[in-house]
């Protein structure tokens, strides 16, 4: 018997998942209209490597600029970031709403493996919508989600998820 102050209770995974990447889907959906800005020009509009496919750049650190006298700092080493902005580039070229979306989508299937693993951690489905819908819509994201920049936060946690 279903209780009455069990409403999720009733309702199967696809459909709670459903609901989830609606939710998050919603509260992104003002991005897919907002162009490149800030570090995205270095990161995708001035970066050659991304339209040529360049896998000996894409898998190399980008570095500061030498300075006479200091070793090179390496910034960072996103090959990740990069090969995704490859994927982005062959789709959309340099269409920011196909940036947009894809980040949107990768926030989504976070949240979707989120949803599993609280499930298989507390076996609620309850407790593993609650969870993964805040979790989606939650502001703390939205320069990770928003910022075509930030998908190394979104990709890192992707593929975190998907280890767990």
């Amino acid at each position: 018997m279903q209780s009455l102050f069990d409403p999720i209770g009733r309702f199967n995974h696809a459909r709670l998942i459903l609901v989830c990447v609606i939710l998050v889907a919603i509260s992104y959906f003002n991005s897919l209209s907002v162009y490149f800005i800030w570090d995205d020009y270095s990161s995708v509009i001035a970066n050659t490597a991304i339209r040529r496919a360049d896998f000996k750049n894409i898998f190399k650190p980008l570095y500061e600029e030498e300075s006479p006298g200091l070793a090179k700092v390496p910034v960072y080493f996103r090959p990740a970031q990069v090969l995704s902005y490859v994927l982005d580039y062959r789709i959309w070229k340099l269409n920011p709403f196909g940036y947009h979306l894809n980040s949107i989508i990768l926030h989504s299937l976070n949240t979707v493996l989120l949803y599993f693993l609280l499930f298989i951690l507390f076996r609620e489905r309850a407790i593993a919508f609650l969870g993964s819908a805040l979790f989606g819509v939650h502001p703390v994201f939205t320069s990770s989600v928003t910022y075509i920049s930030g998908r190394a936060d979104v990709l890192v946690l992707f593929f975190s998820l998907l280890a767990c």
